[in-house]
């Protein structure tokens, strides 16, 4: 069978291949073993490839490349709807199925071609796009605004879930609001590690102070201010402490001053962009991870972080309530809730083997979140939807 799979992730290329973020690349190694042929149309800049991305070297997939429409803005793909949709338009035809990788703007485009030629397809959403874009415009304080643009979205979406042949989200959340009364839409937990990297040992830095890591991007609504903030008061209560953070983000200089204005910039370590496979050797340096976001789908470094042998503490958005046993795993509090966040952080601050146990029974729940797993899901699904034959075999089984 032969998939043509669009999305709005960016390619760069360099030396005869292409390279992409190194999330999307683990997402294209789960999938493409799937099909037989696998057609990915997605925009390619002329840039040089930033020294993080992966090298994309899968042999049954073929690049197709679209336009750079969504430098700066992708709603810059309604700007050129024709074209890109004249783009789309031959290899969503030629293909047995088509998996639409959402949300962004391209999949809009994605999606008419695939009504006006009747062609079966598969939706893949990673995030809550409706709140994304309310939290942007909360932001900056405009807040009725921020409601009003919702509303077309969610509805969008929700359209183009009805419509699809089935719909893969990955996040209770997600599950929640577009799967109600929908058997169409299934769940799944994106993975970017195997059964073999999965650690065989607990992760700890041996200091006195406790190594507390967060890993994403360095933005308002990924609830540092809170980190922060319970940093602040665990510090004035006398607990020796450090945060790092891994990851870039345009709103890092307005994060590091507002450490500086709380007193703890001394605490907070900007690690900048990790690669991915470097980011194993972070998390095995570290006692806690943290993710106190607003607005998810399932971050993959939540069960990264448990795969190397860490408790964690998250916050009741998203996916990662489902993934994270509060008490059992790490802890899981509510969102922009300072004061929770400070009481979690300090039970396993002072508490060394509570720690050592969440982080046991991680290592042993993170089995169930591999790519090896997610593959087998997502398969499942497309068979059962008639997106994917039951007699095919995967090309690693072929090999």
């Amino acid at each position: 069978m032969r998939l043509c799979f669009t999305s709005h992730v960016g390619f760069t290329k360099g030396e005869g291949v292409y390279y992409c973020t190194p999330g999307f690349a683990k997402l294209l190694e789960m999938i493409a073993p799937l099909y037989d042929e696998v057609e990915l149309c997605a925009p390619v800049l002329d840039d040089p490839p930033p020294k993080n991305d992966s090298k994309v070297c899968i042999p049954n997939l073929t690049l197709c490349p679209l336009p750079p429409y969504h430098r700066g803005c992708e709603i810059a793909a309604f700007k050129y709807p024709l074209k890109l949709m004249r783009c789309l338009w031959p290899h969503i035809k030629r293909a047995d199925a088509v998996l639409i990788n959402l949300p962004n703007y391209l999949s809009i485009l994605a999606w008419w071609v695939c009504l006006l030629q009747r062609k079966r397809f598969a939706i893949r959403m990673a995030g809550n796009w409706p709140e994304v874009i309310r939290l942007a415009f909360h932001n900056h304080g405009m807040f009725v605004l921020g409601n009003i643009a919702a509303c077309p979205h969610q509805l969008l979406v929700k359209a183009i879930v009805k419509t699809s042949d089935v719909t893969i989200v990955n996040g209770q959340e997600l599950a929640d609001i577009y799967g109600r009364n929908n058997p169409h839409v299934v769940r799944v937990v994106s993975s970017t590690f195997h059964n073999t990297d999965i650690a065989s040992t607990i992760a700890g830095s041996g200091f006195d102070e406790c190594q507390i890591l967060y890993a994403g991007r360095l933005q308002l609504d990924k609830g540092l201010s809170e980190l922060f903030q319970a940093a602040k008061d665990l510090l004035a209560e006398g607990l020796k402490l450090r945060i790092l953070l891994a990851g870039e983000g345009c709103r890092r200089e307005d994060i590091r001053k507002e450490a500086e204005e709380l007193g703890i910039i001394d605490r907070v370590e900007f690690l900048g962009w990790i690669a991915i496979e470097k980011l194993k050797d972070i998390y095995r340096t570290c006692d806690i991870f943290v993710f106190p976001s607003y607005s998810e789908g399932m971050p993959k470094v939540i069960t990264e972080a448990m795969a190397n042998g860490l408790p964690v503490v998250v916050t009741n958005v998203g996916g990662m309530p489902s993934i994270v046993q509060d008490g059992k795993t790490g802890f899981v509090v509510p969102k922009k809730d300072a004061p929770a966040l400070q009481n979690a952080l300090r039970k396993l601050i002072l508490d060394k083997p509570l720690r050592q146990r969440m982080a046991e029974v991680g290592l042993k729940r993170s089995h169930q979140f591999t790519m090896e797993a997610e593959r087998a899901c997502v398969k499942a699904a497309l068979q059962k939807f008639g997106l994917l034959s039951h007699t095919i075999k995967d090309q690693e089984t072929k090999q």
